[in-house]
């Protein structure tokens, strides 16, 4: 469908994220996956840089709520990765960027950040059109 999916689940904190999220060039939207655990990071700096460069986020996972308060009405809430992606792809259209960039820990869904990884990209390759 002309959709780009990078997976940089290695951006397990905000720094990390936010450095993934500003090397991205797209003709289209970009398009942010995040969430799991923050471990108590200030999200502030890194909430800038997601509104100034995403036109999409989907926040999930155990600290959800606290990405919903810093990115406002950018983030649409939902429960897992699956459910990100599966929105996220919903609305997307050629030319557009879907960057999985977690800005968190894994370990509230997955048991490390290659396994949050690979999961992924099980669900990419579950929705390549073949």
């Amino acid at each position: 469908r002309g959709i780009r999916c990078i997976n940089d689940s290695k951006g397990t904190n905000v720094g990390a994220s936010e450095t993934a999220v500003r090397s991205v060039v797209t003709a289209g939207r970009l398009v942010l996956l995040a969430g799991g655990e923050s471990k108590g990071a200030d999200l502030t700096q890194w909430a800038q840089t997601v509104k100034q460069h995403c036109d999409q986020v989907y926040v999930y996972g155990r600290d959800r709520d606290r990405f919903q308060v810093a990115l406002g009405d950018q983030a649409t809430v939902v429960d897992t990765l699956d459910d990100a992606f599966d929105q996220a792809l919903g609305g997307a259209s050629a030319g557009d960027v879907i960057l999985f960039s977690p800005a968190c820990a894994s370990f509230d869904q997955f048991d490390n950040y290659q396994k949050r990884g690979d999961h992924f990209i099980q669900l990419v390759e579950a929705h390549r059109e073949v």
